[in-house]
C-alpha cells in the first residue's frame, strides 16, 4: 500500500552508534558505509544487515514497506563498526 506522508523531516548522520527515532516516525532511507569487517545495521530491532567493507555505501530506501516506530519495535537503528551513516525519517501524518 502506498501512502502520502507529511510532517517534519528528521535527518541523522554519524559514524557508528544508535539512532533513536521519535514515536510514530516512519523510516524513509538508511545509508551506511564501512571500511572495516563485521559492520552491520539493524533497523527497528530487526536482523543485522551486513555492510560490506570497502564497497560502495549500502543504500536501503523504504519504497514499499513503511517502517514505523511503535510499541512493537525498538524505535532504534543501530550501526555497528560503520564509518558513516545517514538516516531520513518523517513523523507520521497521512494526507
Amino acid at each position: 500500500m502506498w501512502h502520502t506522508l507529511s510532517g517534519i523531516l528528521a535527518q541523522y548522520a554519524g559514524t557508528s552508534g544508535t539512532v533513536t527515532l521519535r514515536p510514530g516516525a516512519v523510516v524513509l532511507l538508511v545509508v551506511a558505509h564501512a571500511s572495516s569487517v563485521n559492520a552491520t545495521v539493524s533497523i527497528l530491532g530487526g536482523a543485522s544487515i551486513p555492510v560490506v567493507n570497502g564497497a560502495p555505501p549500502l543504500v536501503i530506501p523504504m519504497l514499499h514497506t513503511l517502517l514505523k516506530v511503535d510499541s512493537g519495535n525498538a524505535g532504534t537503528i543501530v550501526f555497528t563498526s560503520t564509518d558513516s551513516y545517514y538516516v531520513q525519517a518523517v513523523t507520521e501524518g497521512h494526507v
